[in-house]
């Protein structure tokens, strides 16, 4: 990729990231859904973390409907039911693949930020790949207008992808 075109698409990558942080930054009600992703691949320590960040109310109303518990995530971080629900729900809807294998991965917590919700997964050792592909249906079923956008960043690469609801599956070549 000549420098032209590869300044052209990170600025292009700085833009959508500034449109998602603004729609995350309004307090209460909101108009724009959007949770975001992070894929973090670290080749010499050999990590691959997620975190998840979604708003708190369209998160405790999604577990509401698919799992008819009511959770209140400022009460409950320390919650093994919380934390429970909320691994079934992300596993059911957050899948990560290298080179077409399903990685499995683990939920180490949750925390509130303002209005949104960071969920941290923590992925197996990291082995050398050539494609990740990401499928993300998080908050779907329960709103249409749902975007989620997922990044990756693999050492100081990133990448990013917006998955426009129901477009859910997205791949980055690494």
């Amino acid at each position: 990729m000549n420098k032209n075109k590869h300044k052209i698409y990170f600025f292009r990558q700085f833009l959508l990231m500034v449109g998602v942080i603004i729609s995350m930054s309004f307090v209460g009600m909101h108009e724009y859904y959007v949770s975001l992703a992070e894929i973090r691949i670290d080749t010499q320590k050999k990590t691959f973390n997620v975190s998840c960040k979604m708003f708190t109310d369209d998160l405790e109303n999604a577990l509401y409907k698919s799992k008819g518990k009511k959770i209140d995530f400022a009460k409950s971080t320390e919650s093994k039911e919380a934390k429970a629900l909320l691994f079934i729900y992300i596993k059911e809807r957050f899948k990560v693949y290298a080179d077409s294998k399903e990685l499995s991965y683990q939920l180490i917590g949750f925390e509130m930020e303002d209005d949104a919700t960071w969920c941290y997964l923590e992925m197996p050792k990291y082995k050398k790949t050539k494609k990740v592909t990401v499928i993300n249906s998080l908050l779907f079923d329960y709103l249409p207008k749902q975007i989620n956008v997922v990044q990756l960043y693999v050492d100081k690469d990133h990448k990013s992808h917006k998955l426009t609801n129901p477009e859910m599956n997205t791949e980055f070549e690494l």
